[in-house]
């Protein structure tokens, strides 16, 4: 990430500050592309490690097909991640 110094004219961001003559405002460039967060990516594999033991117990008999993984609370806040869980079984409140 850099970070790069530049100053802005105070009546650009607040028209009513006229005590100050200008303000800097650091200008961030993220980083292309931008995964998921350290916790999504944290909850995405551990919750595949559990949907891949549900797969070979099951091939194994030694768990319903029909069984399911339930959730008190939704593992993450991305809906697109949750989403691929909720295809794969993942049911609860949350979700």
């Amino acid at each position: 990430m850099s970070v790069e110094r530049t100053s802005v004219p105070l009546d650009e961001i607040d028209p009513f500050a006229e005590t100050l003559q200008s303000i800097y405002v650091p200008k961030v460039v993220a980083a292309d592309p931008r995964g998921a967060c350290g916790g999504v990516n944290a909850a995405n594999k551990r919750l595949n490690e559990i949907f891949n033991r549900m797969a070979e117990l099951k091939a194994a008999g030694e768990m319903d097909e029909e069984e399911v993984l339930y959730i008190f609370n939704p593992p993450v806040h991305n809906e697109s991640v949750l989403r691929r869980f909720q295809e794969r079984g993942l049911l609860g409140r949350a979700s």
